[in-house]
């Protein structure tokens, strides 16, 4: 971890943090992980109330391709993510991409699609992938469009 990124994290953490977390800050005990979510969480403070993206789990994909008759459920599930073209949007997911852009200004803001198979199912689903620099430090979180 640099340091420039320590030092006014830190500052985050002494504001945001709670009085243990601070306290365990102090002591040089405060795991990476949960410093860095105590950041990522302020980071993202202007999204707190957009629908986050939450992982397509295999389980799912496998039973909506069972009910289908899509698969005899000895398929693999397979997933792939790829970028998305502007003009391959419908108009409230760019809609909402542009919301996206316009609350986080000096984020990367990107559309993918997220492609699940099992046998000759396939669920095809979009998200948001929106990434921050803080001090030399990337931080990324998923939204849904």
């Amino acid at each position: 971890m640099s340091n420039n990124y320590r030092k006014h994290a830190e500052a985050i953490v002494r504001r945001e943090g709670t009085s243990n977390q601070i306290e365990r800050l102090d002591a040089g005990v405060l795991p990476d992980e949960e410093f860095d979510h105590i950041v990522r969480e302020y980071l993202f403070q202007e999204l707190s109330d957009w629908p986050k993206w939450r992982r397509i789990k295999a389980e799912m994909i496998r039973d909506m391709a069972l009910e289908r008759r899509k698969t005899n459920g000895q398929d693999p599930v397979l997933f792939d993510t790829e970028d998305i073209k502007a003009d391959a949007l419908k108009e409230a997911q760019w809609e909402n991409l542009k919301k996206l852009r316009q609350r986080m200004p000096n984020a990367d803001v990107t559309a993918y699609w997220v492609e699940a198979t099992c046998g000759d199912y396939t669920q095809k689903l979009t998200k948001a992938r929106v990434a921050l620099m803080f001090h030399g430090k990337k931080f990324l979180r998923e939204f849904k469009i």
